[in-house]
C-alpha cells in the first residue's frame, strides 16, 4: 500500500492479504486509512476492468463493498461510486451494450455477494439496486439526508453523490426528501 498515496501504481493483491483487508474493513475500517481505503478499492476495481472478468478477481473487488454500511469517507465513496458507475450504465443501457454475457457476468456476483440463489431469468437490476441502496442509505441516515448550514463542505459533496445515487436507484426516502425540497421551494420556504 502507498500510504500516502503518492506515485502512480495498481497493486494487486494476493487472495490471503486481501481477506485480511476486508476483514479488518468489517471489523473496524478507520484502522486503514481513507486515503488507503480507496486506493485499496480502486486498485480491485481498475484490475478487473483492464485484465479482464476471468482473470481478476471481480468477487474479492465486490466482497470489499460490503463494509461500505458503516463507510463515511467522502473521498472513499467517490471511488465506489466512480468504480460502479460502468456496472450501473453496463445493466441498464443494452443499446450501447448489447453483450447480455458482460451484464450477466456482473449480475452473478452481486448474486453471489447478496447470497442469492436464482433463475436468471427475473430482473437483475433490482438485485444491483437493492445491494447499493443497502450501502448508501445507511450513510445517508448517519450523515443526514438534507443539508444543514452547519455542514462541513466534504459532508455536503459526499451527501450530494450518495443522493445522486439514492435517487437514480429508486430510493423511497430520496423520493420523500425531494418532494420535500419541492414543496419548500414552491411555498417559498428556504
Amino acid at each position: 500500500m502507498s500510504f500516502i498515496v503518492s506515485g502512480y501504481f495498481r497493486t494487486i493483491y494476493c487472495g490471503h492479504f486481501l481477506s485480511l483487508i476486508i476483514r479488518q474493513l468489517e471489523t473496524d475500517h478507520t484502522v486503514i486509512s481513507a486515503n488507503s481505503r480507496g486506493q485499496i478499492i480502486d486498485d480491485l476495481f481498475k484490475t478487473v476492468f483492464t485484465y479482464g472478468w476471468e482473470n481478476a478477481q471481480m468477487k474479492d473487488a465486490l466482497n470489499i463493498t460490503k463494509y461500505l454500511n458503516n463507510e463515511d469517507s467522502t473521498a472513499v465513496w467517490i471511488t465506489v461510486l466512480n468504480n460502479l458507475k460502468p456496472i450501473n450504465t453496463h445493466l441498464l443501457d443494452t443499446t450501447t451494450y448489447p453483450d447480455f454475457s458482460v451484464r450477466l457476468v456482473m449480475i452473478m456476483f452481486f448474486l453471489y455477494l447478496m447470497e442469492i440463489d436464482l433463475d436468471f431469468t427475473k430482473c437483475f437490476f433490482l438485485f444491483f439496486q437493492n445491494y447499493l441502496l443497502s450501502k448508501i442509505t445507511p450513510a445517508l441516515d448517519r450523515i443526514g439526508w438534507e443539508q444543514n448550514d452547519s455542514d462541513a463542505p466534504k459532508v455536503t459533496i459526499l451527501r450530494t453523490y450518495l443522493l445522486d445515487w439514492a435517487c437514480s436507484l429508486g430510493s423511497p426516502k430520496c423520493n420523500d426528501v425531494a418532494t420535500s425540497y419541492a414543496e419548500k421551494l414552491a411555498s417559498g420556504i428556504k
